[in-house]
């Protein structure tokens, strides 16, 4: 009984024999690769390995997780919204309307998915920062992209400030978008403040206001894009600033709460020596006060009081 032909050409590809390259094209196709897989767990960790037969797999195995998790009549929309730029791009593959297609020969197309360069660039965003990480490998592997086009990406999110420069030894930090929208709120507050046309002056200043000494200076390479890196540096001063005092309240917040633990533990030993712990609380209260403030209390007690016929 034939296990389909995406299956038997992955079987293949992944356990050393020949395949013709034929990849999963609807549900039913996903759905008997995806039992191979589970009757042999062991080449599920090697999934990867199939995105070097074609561009077809290429574009299917970084969202193969993504395929798993829907319904059956999901997968098949989203699979063919995955191979239809290839297919068109395909020189050996042939259209017969919109559900209907055939390739001729064994499928060896490796040219890139002709996908939506907006789209893309929104897929590879949203998968840095679900990741936390931003590297021109780990975006390729992830994308099923060439090397040149994840460098391009993030070339652009460099512009764009939601990945910092490489530095020393090529790492970059990745900018949440909440990190993003405050240092937007403070660019527009400024222009709204200042004009258009002054805003950039104004950011300026106050950044140089904000800069270490020049002795303390360490030297830095100017960012890309227009203002991009005036509107980062006000930011990351005002993160790091706020980044302390909530430390510090945080700090605070704890040593409060091991001085009530202590304070409880107290309580309790005196309650069981039998002393009243309300009372000694009212005490505690009217030690703090002057002599002067109690007298005074006492004495609008004792005239409420008498007024009231509580004498």
């Amino acid at each position: 009984m034939s296990i389909g032909a995406s299956a038997e050409s992955m079987l293949a590809h992944l356990m050393g024999g020949h395949q013709d390259g034929s990849y999963p094209m609807d549900a039913g196709d996903f759905g008997r690769c995806e039992r191979q897989l589970y009757l042999r767990p062991e080449l599920r960790v090697r999934l990867r390995e199939m995105a070097e037969v074609n561009a077809y797999w290429a574009a299917l195995v970084p969202r193969w997780d993504e395929i798993r998790a829907l319904e059956p009549d999901k997968q098949t929309a989203l699979i063919k919204s995955i191979l239809a730029p290839i297919q068109k791009a395909d020189p050996g593959h042939a259209q017969f309307g919109p559900n209907a297609s055939i390739s001729f020969g064994p499928i060896t197309f490796k040219g890139e998915p002709k996908e939506d360069e907006e789209a893309l660039f929104t897929r590879a965003v949203m998968l840095v920062w679900e990741a936390g990480v931003c590297s021109t490998s780990f975006v390729q592997r992830r994308l099923g992209i060439g090397y040149n086009r994840a460098a391009a990406l993030i070339e652009r999110m460099e512009e764009m400030a939601i990945v910092s420069k490489p530095n020393h030894v090529g790492k970059r930090e990745v900018r949440s978008p909440d990190d993003l929208r405050a240092a937007l709120n403070i660019r527009q507050e400024i222009t709204d403040i200042a004009g258009d046309e002054a805003a950039p002056i104004l950011l300026k200043a106050l950044i140089a206001g904000l800069k270490p000494k020049p002795e303390q200076e360490k030297p830095t390479m100017a960012g890309k894009g227009h203002n991009s890196g005036d509107v980062t540096a006000a930011y990351n001063v005002s993160a790091d600033e706020l980044r302390q005092f909530i430390e510090r309240a945080e700090q605070l917040a704890s040593e409060k709460k091991d001085v009530a633990e202590q304070e409880k533990e107290l309580f309790a030993e005196a309650k069981g020596r039998g002393y009243d712990t309300k009372v000694m609380r009212k005490v505690i209260a009217l030690r703090r006060r002057k002599p002067d403030e109690i007298a005074e209390e006492e004495a609008i007690i004792e005239m409420y009081k008498s007024a009231l016929g509580m004498q």
